[in-house]
């Protein structure tokens, strides 16, 4: 039996959200979002190999290049503690958005550091929206991802901090060997970009919405899903789902 409208409007997005068949819809959210998650660990993992080049331009101790090469850390803690309360107050995609904007920049900013002090300050910056951006992107997919396979999913996301340590060891390999470490973070800065990604073809959580009282907005966006799991699979009717009376 279908529901009507009305119906369908007093059953909890997560209800709706849940009884759904895990396709290529959700794969595809999967990828755009844990692409942007490696993005930020392949900056993060850029200092590692860029750190022996930078101690010998500013002539630094082991202490002094110790220091700066922790400074995104503090960053990121300041950013993972702010990230939670942004994001239940101005929802999950503008927040992760944001993030991304922060580290793009702060990259960037890296790149044309004249001191050890400036670069420290630049990788404070990054760290932040690392920070920021590292949480929201496990929250995101999981307020999407049925929690019958949201493990698996997001077990697979976290696989990318491997990855991206062995590509940024490519990276500086590559590069390195005709540029600068400051090209590197020049680099680094460019997957900002994509953010437009994001803003396009992720939509804010159905979740969220629905927490903060704006039940038409998140109706509409769970609508859309269940049209394009309905299309992908090819099915006639989902799986029925009791409206909450």
């Amino acid at each position: 039996m279908k529901h009507t409208p009305l119906e369908l409007m007093r059953v909890r997005t997560g209800d709706r959200l849940e009884r759904l068949p895990v396709c290529g819809y959700h794969r595809f959210l999967f990828a755009v979002i844990a692409m942007a998650f490696f993005f930020d660990n392949l900056d993060l993992a850029m200092m590692t190999y860029l750190l022996g080049s930078i101690r010998t331009e500013f002539g630094l101790t082991s202490a002094q290049a110790g220091m700066l090469g922790s400074a995104s850390f503090v960053g990121m803690a300041i950013g993972a503690i702010c990230s939670g309360v942004l994001a239940d107050r101005f929802g999950r995609k503008p927040v992760f958005q944001f993030s991304m904007i922060i580290w793009g920049v702060g990259s960037y900013l890296c790149s044309t550091a004249s001191s050890p002090m400036e670069l420290g300050a630049y990788r404070i910056l990054l760290g932040l929206g690392m920070g920021m951006e590292l949480p929201l992107a496990q929250t995101l997919l999981s307020e999407f991802i049925p929690a019958r396979q949201r493990g698996k999913y997001l077990a697979l996301m976290d696989g990318n901090w491997p990855i991206a340590f062995i590509c940024a060891g490519l990276m500086s390999y590559y590069v390195l060997s005709a540029y600068s470490w400051r090209t590197m973070f020049l680099l680094g800065a460019v997957p900002a970009v994509f953010l437009l990604v994001i803003r396009r073809y992720v939509p804010e959580s159905p979740r969220w919405l629905e927490s903060q009282g704006r039940h038409a907005e998140a109706a509409d966006i769970v609508e859309r899903i269940e049209h394009s799991v309905m299309r992908r699979l090819k099915l006639d009717a989902l799986p029925e789902v009791s409206p909450v009376i």
